[in-house]
């Protein structure tokens, strides 16, 4: 099933670089018609990788354009990723995420939290009910107590048009459940964060794909090497040197994880010294070389487990 919101957010998705091949996967509605599904287009093997998001696109607390002001207000987690989605979605065509946001606004999920009163009504024998007033509750209050103090704070930013239109209880909750379904951890930056593509791949029991990201990044800036790293690898070789400031075996058990992937580098390299024992036989350093082959990719990738047939959906 195709619409102009699923086109334009295809065209968007080419722009920013995520990558999926056309032939072998698409996005489109579940049998269940109660949202959008990744389905193969033709048998796909375990190990195929099939999205590639840059981590440059996620939607995270540190990437929406309020960062700063959530910081300044320590508000973090779901609630602030939240707001932060709001905020994005007011911005309408200005936002980087405007035909992302306005597919998933288009395509809610079914929650609980979203029925009628009335339905809720009906549940009340259910052991659920008291779950779903309860996580109802909580809403209301996170909203009455964080977002509005916030909203009101930085009346510069949220005018009383986009407050009432954007900020509304009804619009928190909506949001909430968006970014609750779709949360993905990403990594010690991003932390959770919307992966624009990958998240259309749906959760199941029995999943045939997982969801892969290197973690250990910059905590500070989000990088996979820079100079926060590097400072804090100098702190902490300085609280690790002795007394007499004797120059540290960078090589030992109490490397720092810069310097251990220094060592890993190194490891097994010999003096022309050893090397003359050898009996002149050539050395090659393996593992310095796969090493320095060893490229890590700043992305969010889906990768296959299992086969898939064509026409099955990838979860």
């Amino acid at each position: 099933m195709s619409s102009k919101e699923l086109t334009a957010f295809l065209a968007w998705a080419e722009e920013n670089e995520i990558l999926w091949d056309k032939t072998a996967i698409e996005i489109k509605e579940t049998p269940t018609k109660h949202g959008l599904g990744v389905f193969a287009k033709k048998h796909l093997e375990p190990g195929y990788e099939a999205i590639q998001v840059p981590k440059a696109i996620v939607l995270s607390v540190q990437t929406t354009g309020i960062a700063n002001l959530l910081e300044d207000d320590e508000i973090e987690g779901d609630t602030a990723l939240t707001i932060g989605c709001m905020y994005e979605l007011s911005r309408g065509d200005q936002s980087p995420w405007a035909p992302y946001l306005n597919l998933l606004v288009k395509r809610p999920p079914q929650m609980a939290t979203s029925l009628s009163k009335e339905a809720r009504e009906m549940m009340k024998l259910c052991e659920a009910y008291s779950d779903i007033e309860s996580d109802i509750k909580d809403l209301q209050e996170d909203y009455e107590s964080i977002v509005v103090p916030f909203i009101e704070k930085n009346s510069d930013v949220f005018t009383a048009e986009i407050k009432a239109k954007f900020f509304t209880l009804e619009a928190f909750r909506a949001m909430m459940e968006i970014v609750s379904s779709r949360g993905m951890d990403v990594d010690n930056f991003h932390v959770t964060a919307l992966v624009p593509f990958a998240d259309f791949v749906n959760h199941n029991p029995m999943p045939t794909a997982d969801f892969l990201t290197h973690e250990d990044v910059c905590e500070i800036c989000g990088a996979l090497a820079c100079e926060h790293m590097e400072d804090e690898d100098d702190e902490e070789s300085e609280e690790g040197s002795d007394d007499d400031d004797e120059v540290p075996d960078l090589a030992g058990d109490d490397a720092t994880p810069a310097k251990t992937e220094k060592k890993a580098a190194n490891k097994g390299k010999k003096s022309e010294e050893d090397m003359e024992e050898d009996d002149g036989e050539e050395w090659e350093d393996e593992d310095a070389e796969d090493d320095d082959d060893e490229e890590i990719n700043d992305t969010c990738d889906i990768i296959l487990d299992d086969e898939v047939e064509k026409g099955e959906e990838i979860t």
